[in-house]
């Protein structure tokens, strides 16, 4: 096949791979020479195609509104032309990088409480709390549970958790799908959950420029050591998981949500991996 890989679409990739059919009785005389890209692009197609038949058997007899539409995609791929999908895709990879929710106010009161049971749920049944020596910095403003298995903490708060904001749930999305995968393949892996500030709760403005939330509060600008800003409380080796209780202020709409709790999220390196995901079409 000397044809190259083209522009990468991933259903005309799906069209040309018909060499692998209907060879079964003599398979092992056959041999196909292909260029490195393209031999490349059918590996990473496999796991995708296989991934889709995974989630099919998963959601086999369920609605298919339950289905989120998420899939492993290398980024080197697209799913199919532009003009063929009405919903817009979003492609992405956490990687050494945080899921930070924009706009948890999009939510509804509904969905906020939800999250608020979830949270409140989830964390009173952790025990193991102690203050957290961050290097030779003591963080002890914090509330920090340590080696917590993360099959539990993906099961009973982040697939319960609600995103609700296109954008967000599709990058939300996306972060269940790689932890998913590397649990399959690490199904002892621990995580380690702070609920900052003790869960006090902090005030944050949705100012009117801006239009989404700024999370983290900065580091301490006059003695960064006493305190290296939200971002830095993390174990970058580990998923981590921070807790974060917040009162709203949308300037937009002139009105307060108090009470709105949110998790970020750091995924490690070691759990990357690209996918592509779809807005579901007004369905959360």
């Amino acid at each position: 096949m000397p044809r190259g890989a083209g522009v990468g679409n991933a259903d005309t990739l799906q069209q040309r791979a018909r060499f692998f059919g209907y060879k079964r009785s003599y398979l092992g005389y056959c041999r196909v020479f292909l260029e490195e890209d393209v031999k490349d692009a059918f590996i990473n197609y496999v796991e995708h195609e296989e991934n889709i038949r995974q989630q099919l058997k998963t959601y086999r007899g369920k609605p298919l509104f339950e289905w989120k539409r998420a899939f492993f995609l290398d980024n080197a791929l697209k799913p199919t032309r532009g003009d063929v999908l009405d919903l817009p895709l979003m492609t992405g990879g956490f990687s050494n990088d945080w899921y930070v929710p924009n706009y948890p106010h999009d939510s509804d009161e509904d969905a906020i409480n939800k999250n608020r049971e979830v949270v409140d749920t989830f964390w009173s049944q952790l025990t193991a709390l102690n203050e957290k020596i961050f290097g030779k910095i003591s963080v002890n403003k914090h509330l920090f549970a340590t080696d917590i298995p993360l099959r539990d903490t993906f099961e009973q708060l982040i697939v319960k958790f609600r995103t609700t904001h296109p954008s967000d749930s599709q990058r939300f999305t996306g972060l269940m799908l790689q932890v998913q995968h590397y649990l399959e393949q690490n199904p002892d892996e621990l995580c380690d959950i702070y609920l900052m500030d003790k869960g006090r709760h902090r005030p944050r403005t949705i100012t009117k420029s801006i239009g989404r939330l700024n999370l983290f509060q900065g580091r301490n600008s006059k003695d960064p050591d006493k305190y290296p800003g939200d971002r830095q409380i993390v174990v970058k080796d580990k998923l981590t998981i921070q807790i974060h209780k917040l009162n709203l202020q949308v300037e937009a709409e002139e009105r307060d949500i108090p009470n709105v709790s949110v998790i970020a999220i750091w995924i490690p390196q070691k759990m990357e991996h690209d996918w592509v995901s779809q807005n579901q079409g007004g369905v959360v």
